[in-house]
């Protein structure tokens, strides 16, 4: 493999979005994590820990959630971020459309899906929902299905399922989201006793 080609690999980046919500403590919390193409951290950023009083909750009513998730952790956490990833996971799929919005990489929700494997690891497969696709990343096992929030353009769709696959050969694409709920319940326990 050419030098500038193991360069280009080794500087991609992955972020990870995850927001919280403890319903029995009325706590609200989000994290975002960068890492390279390994899975190894090369930024992390967190919203501390949100609690709202009875008053907050009876003015903003049903506007509560959208207000926490746009306002106080996505806004805040995309904006602060040093490392911009070359492509965003969000844990959430409603946080896809506003994450897009906000940052210039793609973004997308990824999880498991329980088809039949595709051909080969790189290979993708459009959905009947025009913002979804099947994502083959590894070479044996089922496919990942992976929501857009919007119809992809099929190069975009390509350029991603590449730069999936790759990084998939160094780590479990979705086991980052266990660490940053990890940190995140480190990071409660600190601020407000255990959770």
């Amino acid at each position: 493999m050419p030098k500038a080609q193991a360069e280009s690999k080794k500087d991609l980046l992955l972020g990870y979005l995850y927001i919280l919500l403890l319903s029995d403590k009325d706590l609200y919390s989000g994290a975002v994590m960068i890492t390279d193409i390994r899975g190894i951290p090369v930024d992390f950023k967190y919203v501390d820990p949100i609690k709202f009083t009875r008053l907050e909750k009876v003015l903003y009513g049903d506007a509560l959630d959208a207000y926490l998730k746009e306002e106080l952790i996505l806004h805040n956490l995309l904006k602060s971020l040093e490392k911009k990833p070359h492509v965003l996971i969000c844990q959430d799929p409603s946080l896809v459309k506003l994450s897009r919005s906000l940052l210039k990489s793609p973004v997308l929700h990824l999880e498991p899906h329980s088809g039949t494997p595709l051909e080969s690891a790189g290979m993708f497969e459009k959905l009947s929902e025009g913002d979804c696709y099947l994502l083959q990343v590894e070479e044996v096992g089922p496919p990942l299905r992976a929501y857009f929030g919007v119809v992809p353009e099929e190069s975009e769709v390509k350029g991603l399922s590449f730069m999936l696959t790759e990084a998939s050969r160094y780590m479990d694409l979705l086991e980052p989201f266990q660490r940053i709920a990890k940190a995140l319940d480190v990071i409660i326990e600190e601020s407000h006793g255990k959770p």
